[in-house]
């Protein structure tokens, strides 16, 4: 019955967010790993059947780092997500064009192999972790806009696609010519077609600002109780 609720809030966050087109085959994998040859390789990871040992071991590395950075802001870890890894060069050819790696809500993540990095896991678990946090309903009714959800995984992650990082420290990010990011999930998918990297950038600065003004990671928290308890996000 979780798998089936879990079902339907991720195909209701698709909808709202613009994303069904790569919603329904890592769904039918999420209900049932073992029915698309994954198998169990750590508690709550599966990776696809021809994926090899050394491919799960580099991945499950990557997935401590990950889980390591996203703690750098929260501490403690309130969300458990599945992680369905597609690793092997057959897995990867049967994947049709997409992202290296999707959370959906707080209930799975699925993984090609151009996003078994530290970074990319650790912004895919920091979505994650938000969408729990605030809880499903709220997320999916627009509690969170969509430039903090991308703004503070990039900024958790530490990517240095858009910020500029000396020995592990964030230095600030690339605001040259920022662009206004949007608060709405589907438009900010159709924009980051086209403008990637202004979009991301954007996010990132723009939740660093956020973070300044409301007290850095404490005030992340308590902003996401207050909006899992109904709250208003504050600008």
């Amino acid at each position: 019955m979780r798998r089936v609720a879990a079902l339907c809030l991720c195909l209701a966050g698709l909808v709202l967010g613009g994303g069904v087109a790569y919603a329904a085959p890592e769904i039918g994998l999420y209900l049932c790993p073992r029915c698309y040859g994954y198998r169990p390789v750590a508690p709550h990871v599966y990776a696809d059947g021809q994926a090899s040992d050394a491919q799960i071991r580099s991945a499950l590395d990557n997935l401590e780092g990950a889980s390591a950075r996203v703690r750098g802001v929260y501490s403690d870890l309130a969300s458990d997500p599945e992680w369905l890894l597609c690793l092997s060069e057959a897995c990867n050819l049967s994947v049709r064009t997409g992202p290296r790696a999707m959370a959906y809500l707080d209930r799975f993540v699925f993984v090609t192999a151009r996003g078994t990095s530290v970074t990319i896991l650790a912004h895919e678990l920091a979505h994650a972790e938000l969408h729990h946090r605030v809880g499903a309903f709220h997320f999916l009714t627009g509690a969170v806009p969509a430039w903090f959800d991308e703004g503070l995984a990039v900024y958790i992650s530490r990517d240095t696609r858009y910020l500029s990082l000396r020995e592990g420290r964030i230095l600030g990010c690339d605001d040259a010519g920022r662009i206004s990011p949007p608060a709405d999930a589907g438009e900010f998918r159709r924009r980051a077609a086209t403008e990637s990297h202004a979009l991301y950038t954007a996010s990132a600065c723009k939740a660093m600002d956020w973070l300044a003004r409301h007290g850095g990671p404490q005030g992340v928290i308590a902003m996401e109780a207050s909006l899992r308890r109904g709250g208003q996000f504050l600008p």
